[in-house]
């Protein structure tokens, strides 16, 4: 009751009633800000999902990311969908990505093999991280 507030707090009656009063104007015109704006494209499920895959394969890209959602659940979220999604989830640095990840690239690894493949083996020369001293 308000008797009890003023006895706890050590205030008038008339300041206790003034902030009820305030606050439940207040209350009234705050809206929960995760229900703002539009909605979202992906459901609970879908968030589910994206949190079991990321913790099941952290180097995955987010194209990636994309095309196992439209296999799983027939939905196609843009690249941007996917990282704001995620950082609604909590994964607020995405560019921390491990060596292999930031190396990883299935289109390039299939164009690489494609094209080494047709060579003879004793015509390839591998080089790594070689370089040239002019001084």
């Amino acid at each position: 009751t308000t008797a009890q507030i003023c006895l706890s707090l050590d205030m008038t009656e008339r300041s206790v009633q003034r902030i009820l009063r305030f606050w439940r104007n207040l209350q009234a015109q705050i809206r929960d800000p995760k229900v703002l704006g539009r909605p979202r494209i992906m459901n609970d499920t879908e968030m589910q999902f994206l949190l079991a895959l990321i913790k099941h394969s952290p180097d995955l890209y987010l194209d990636e990311i994309a095309e196992e959602l439209y296999y799983m659940h027939g939905i196609e979220p843009g690249l941007s969908t996917i990282h704001e999604t995620l950082r609604f989830l909590g994964f607020g640095d995405l560019k921390c990505l491990s060596k292999r990840a930031r190396e990883k690239s299935v289109a390039k690894i299939f164009d690489y093999v494609m094209q080494a493949g047709a060579e003879e083996p004793d015509r390839l020369v591998f080089a790594d991280e070689t370089a040239v001293n002019v001084l």
